[in-house]
């Protein structure tokens, strides 16, 4: 079947095998890669690295990769200025003006302590199975300043930087983990267990692990904290409904009194009407046999 002057024409644009196979061993030469994609943009030639694809070249493209000082900063900047956010924020929740006799909403919660004391624990620890140069973050500049907030000294971090690259970036990016087990429950039945070990752990994995500890959605810290305020918010809104029930049993019995005293009332007023008109007819009585 003639496949058609659409399609001789699309293979035609294409090398033949042979053809493809040459230019794949001339490509091929030491220190060459080749390198394929589906799409303009190539990943992972260079880990952390991506290449976009814009136009084609006959002639050799040389692309320099340096390091985005500039950008490590700012990474580093990010995380100082959200660390001392939060610990700003429970400071401000978890405080009392001896002034103003005014109390934070938080004052003494077991939880925001329990968060504060883990945040500052693992910021001061050292990073996991880390042996290079630099295993703490006080060596590369970020340290616990005034009122607990975490100052960052960047000509420190810099020259940490400068000296030992590698060294820094196990110290935040480390990790290295173990696991997974199988056991026969039953003969001829066998189960994967996920058992994960870490045997390194930069402070990057560190804090991720962290905050999916204090609000993972089943048992974590905040998790648990949500639940007991929410308890105690629907008891106190128990026991209001019970107050307003009792209210409105009070009022409905005040307000049949009240209509029980008006009526009294007005039978008093009526009497009373009764009697002046009594003395008023013995009065005029008496004028007229007198």
């Amino acid at each position: 079947q003639d496949p058609g002057p659409d399609v001789e024409a699309a293979m035609a644009r294409w090398p033949s095998l042979h053809e493809f196979a040459r230019r794949s061993h001339e490509l091929s030469g030491p220190g060459a890669v080749l390198v394929e994609s589906s799409t303009n943009q190539v990943e992972n030639i260079v880990s952390g690295l991506t290449l976009d694809l814009l136009s084609a070249s006959t002639d050799p493209v040389t692309v320099d990769v340096v390091r985005n000082n500039a950008g490590i900063l700012e990474g580093v900047n990010r995380f100082v200025s959200s660390f001392n956010e939060v610990i700003a924020r429970m400071n401000e929740y978890d405080s009392y003006d001896p002034e103003t006799e005014a109390r934070g909403p938080l004052l003494g919660d077991s939880t925001v302590a329990r968060i504060r004391t883990d945040l500052y624990r693992t910021l001061q620890q050292a990073a996991v199975g880390v042996d290079t140069q630099y295993r703490y973050l006080s060596e590369v500049g970020i340290r616990v300043g005034k009122d607990g907030q975490i100052e960052f000294d960047e000509a420190k971090f810099n020259a940490a930087y400068e000296a030992n690259p590698e060294a820094v970036e196990n110290l935040f990016a480390a990790f290295e983990s173990q696991g997974s087990s199988s056991e026969t429950i039953a003969p001829g039945v066998t189960i994967d267990r996920v058992e994960l070990t870490y045997s390194k752990l930069g402070f990057g994995e560190l804090f991720d692990q962290l905050v999916d500890k204090l609000t993972n959605s089943v048992d974590g810290t905040v998790t648990f904290a949500d639940k007991r305020f929410q308890s105690l918010i629907d008891s106190a809104n128990e026991r209001i409904e019970r107050i307003d029930e009792r209210l409105l049993v009070k009022q409905d019995r005040l307000q049949r009194e009240f209509i029980a005293m008006e009526s009294a009332l007005a039978q008093l007023q009526s009497q009373q009407s009764s009697l002046g008109l009594i003395s008023q007819n013995m009065g005029i009585a008496q004028s007229l046999l007198g």
